[in-house]
């Protein structure tokens, strides 16, 4: 019953900010005013238009800085006497500081086969800081303690710096012989975390290969973290622009066909295979930064 009611909730806003963009402008705005760390937000858009432009919104791949893209969600084009209405709900979060956050993302028309880009007005959401509530009084922590301590009449303050400088003496030598070989084990054991975390993902996307959405989100997990590795911003990247950066043709293919699968609807049988080649290309470049860790 609560779920209906928000999505008639939804509905009626979205009639009334199609009411709004009226003005041959693209609107945007946040659903809520504040939001806190890592909470999901939604971020709506809304176009009125002529109906002989074609309308392009931004996909997953797109820098929703200083947000995170979570999901998004599309409504179907409708047309009347006054034009035609595209809109699009982001679901984005934050993790930055910053008291407030503001977000505009631009769009795309397409006019026989001009492209015209469009950008809404700034909007913005408020973080909400999260504090501990402090005691009204200190004694509610601290409760006296009136017990007398006996201690001793005069501190060794040569025993004591003595001490201090033989326990410094033993941790330079130990840092010395052996800190390179801690670094070392360090950064493989992250390296490792992270790869296991990613493997585990992405053969959970492997098994719904057919659903668009899986594979929109395989993508995107593949492209951040083959980023990590070769230290290149993949996740902001076309497949052409990767082609170029990593010169590989299996890779290449594969990136296409997900495009074609995700983007025009054509899933293919090899869908499965595509995605197994993003895969192994990821285990391809984990050794390899694995084995440049041990011979550094």
């Amino acid at each position: 019953m609560i779920i209906k009611f928000l999505y008639i909730l939804l509905f009626n806003f979205l009639i009334l900010f199609q009411a709004i963009a009226q003005d041959g402008q693209p609107h945007a705005r946040f659903l809520k005013d504040s939001v806190k760390i890592g909470e999901p937000v939604k971020y709506v858009i809304g176009f009125r238009h002529d109906p002989n432009l074609e309308i392009i919104f931004p996909d997953s791949t797109y820098n929703f800085a200083p947000f995170e893209f979570v999901s998004k969600s599309f409504f179907p084009t409708s047309t009347d006497e006054n034009g035609s209405y595209d809109s699009v709900i982001y679901e984005l979060s934050t993790f930055e500081l910053d008291r407030i956050q503001y977000l505009s993302v631009p769009i795309e028309g397409m006019n026989q086969g001009e492209k015209v880009d469009y950008r809404p007005g700034l909007d913005s959401v408020v973080l909400v800081e999260v504090i501990t509530v402090l005691p009204d009084s200190i004694e509610e922590v601290v409760k006296p303690n009136t017990t007398m301590a006996i201690i001793d009449k005069e501190f060794d303050h040569f025993q004591f710096w003595m001490g201090v400088g033989a326990g410094l003496a033993i941790i330079v030598v130990i840092f010395l012989a052996f800190g390179k070989q801690f670094k070392k084990s360090f950064l493989l054991g992250k390296l490792r975390n992270q790869h296991n975390r990613f493997i585990s993902t992405f053969e959970k996307y492997l098994k719904s290969a057919k659903e668009k959405t899986e594979l929109e989100k395989a993508l995107v997990t593949w492209k951040n973290y083959s980023g990590k590795l070769v230290k290149l911003p993949l996740a902001s990247f076309t497949s052409k622009e990767i082609f170029a950066s990593l010169e590989n043709e299996d890779l290449f293919k594969a990136l296409k066909n997900l495009d074609r699968a995700i983007y025009a609807g054509k899933t293919e049988n090899e869908t499965e295979h595509n995605l197994v080649v993003l895969r192994d290309f990821a285990i391809k470049i984990y050794n390899k930064k694995v084995e440049e860790i041990k011979n550094g």
